[in-house]
């Protein structure tokens, strides 16, 4: 501080507004190794209404990333749910399950 600015007052109390931390470390390579597959389950709802800007709200379907086979594409809107997260598509984009089970996804 008092290189930067010129000042200093070591008898003044600071307040940290923010911290961040970035972390890398080594995986061991794991050849052949997958992540577990979704699983096919059916959402508690099949459809939802969303907001789309210009639009108002829209009939949304939701689907279960697990119930995707490989390769099948979805267009948007459209709500692909799994345990760990859900993907919201906006209208004009797309996405599909790769062979590895995560979701590609592909902007319009």
């Amino acid at each position: 501080h008092e290189t930067v600015l010129g000042i200093a007052d070591p008898a003044s109390p600071v307040e940290v507004v923010g911290w961040g931390a970035r972390v890398r470390c080594p995986l061991r390579r794991a050849d052949g190794l997958l992540a577990a597959r979704a699983e096919a389950t059916t959402p508690a709802r099949p459809e939802r209404d969303t907001y789309a800007d210009e639009v108002g709200m829209v009939p949304t379907a939701v689907l279960a990333l697990g119930a995707l086979s490989d390769g099948e594409v979805v267009e948007g809107p459209v709500i692909v749910e799994s345990v760990f997260t859900t993907v919201v598509l906006p209208k004009g984009s797309a996405a599909h399950r790769a062979d590895s089970g995560s979701l590609v996804v592909e902007v319009g």
